[in-house]
């Protein structure tokens, strides 16, 4: 949940990532499936080719405050701690990134309705 070096995110197919710390170039090339939240402003490191930015819904702020709560009463991590404690203000940092191919997969079963 800290930071990442090369490659973060590589070919994740499913389940839930919350990076609180910098990373390096190459985030989450070849990923398909998932969830990914960042703390830290990812700039031009994301692969832009396989993820794209999506807004938080209510129940991903709901996971992503469990998952920190959990996170920093399991490991003492004052990062999170402080992320938690100050909620109101520091949720807002976060962004949420997706697998374009999910997008494209929503919207054919949309189109096919």
């Amino acid at each position: 949940m800290l930071g990442t070096g090369l490659h973060a995110c590589e070919y994740m197919t499913n389940g839930t990532v919350v990076i609180l710390g910098q990373t390096s170039d190459n985030i989450g090339a070849g990923m398909t499936g998932g969830t990914l939240f960042m703390y830290e402003d990812p700039n031009d490191r994301v692969n832009s080719d396989y993820i794209t930015e999506a807004p938080c819904t209510a129940h991903d702020i709901s996971q992503l405050k469990a998952l920190l709560t959990d996170y920093a009463n399991e490991t003492g991590s004052t990062k999170a701690m402080y992320i938690v404690k100050d909620w109101e203000n520091t949720v807002n940092t976060f962004k949420k990134f997706i697998p374009i191919s999910m997008i494209t997969v929503r919207e054919e079963s949309y189109a096919k309705k």
